[in-house]
């Protein structure tokens, strides 16, 4: 006499798929909540009124592209020197939330 298997049905696979996808939309809308929560501080800490920055925070565009994904940021764009290449690596560093900076500045000549 052969042993009953216990096969899963339709609706618990569709459960257990429904419950990740629930889990999976909670973990995506807390990572997006991080990253537009952290991405003014980042901002802030870079063009903050007392940087040597400041001075391209009053552009329409300016010059420096903070990109925010999984608490690492990217700096992007071009600065005048390499001392404020670094004023911008450094101020992103502090700000919390932020793992690791990837300093992409290339210096204007």
């Amino acid at each position: 006499m052969p042993l009953p298997q216990n096969k899963p049905t339709l609706e618990k696979n569709s459960a257990t798929e429904g419950e990740r996808t629930a889990r999976l939309q909670k973990m995506l809308a807390a990572a997006v909540r991080h990253e537009l929560l952290t991405l003014p501080w980042l901002y802030r800490a870079i063009y903050k009124w007392d940087s040597p920055l400041f001075r391209y925070a009053t552009r329409a565009m300016p010059p420096i592209h903070i990109l925010v994904e999984n608490g690492r940021a990217t700096l992007k764009g071009a600065v005048a020197s390499q001392f404020e290449s670094q004023i911008a690596y450094t101020a992103a560093r502090q700000v919390p939330g932020i793992f690791e900076v990837r300093n992409e500045l290339k210096i204007d000549n």
